[in-house]
């Protein structure tokens, strides 16, 4: 699979990827058709490029620390008054908690990934939840959540 993000979890693998299951696989015991192998990374190339332009968007459109308390409150509630004990670890991530992250509508997705997936404790297999469970669910809103944000701007 193509990618130019660390992929860590299936959030980021459908952030990178925008589709889940690509895959371009030749088995040994078929006959190699090579129109068919450029065809599929055609389509990989495509897919990076729809990711280039939604991290380049994402980059550019900065978020105070102040609109990244309104839009983790939105997604992990709470309001600006009084957040949620989720949004206000996700605000001290996104503050720099974890590692450095430009304040930046892509640092802000970052920064909430990070603790929907490594903060959070779940009770079924992490996969599970990553793939079809409230992780998934959560990350969902977040995209749009953070489009509608952008959209405001």
């Amino acid at each position: 699979r193509l990618t130019s993000v660390r992929v860590v979890c299936n959030n980021t693998l459908q952030l990178a990827t925008n589709r889940s299951g690509s895959v371009v696989q030749v088995r040994h015991n078929s006959i190699f058709n090579a129109g068919d192998v450029k065809s599929k990374l055609g389509e990989f190339n495509d897919a990076f490029k729809t990711f280039e332009q939604t991290a380049k968007t994402l980059a550019n459109v900065k978020i105070s620390s102040a609109q990244a308390l309104d839009v983790f409150t939105k997604i992990l509630g709470g309001d600006e008054k009084k957040p949620s004990r989720a949004a206000a670890r996700a605000l001290t991530l996104f503050e720099g908690a974890g590692i450095e992250i430009d304040k930046t509508c892509y640092g802000f997705y970052n920064a909430n990934t990070e603790y929907v997936n490594h903060h959070i404790p779940s009770k079924k297999d992490f996969a599970y939840s990553v793939l079809l469970g409230n992780r998934a669910d959560t990350m969902n809103k977040t995209k749009s959540v953070i489009v509608d944000f952008m959209d405001k701007k």
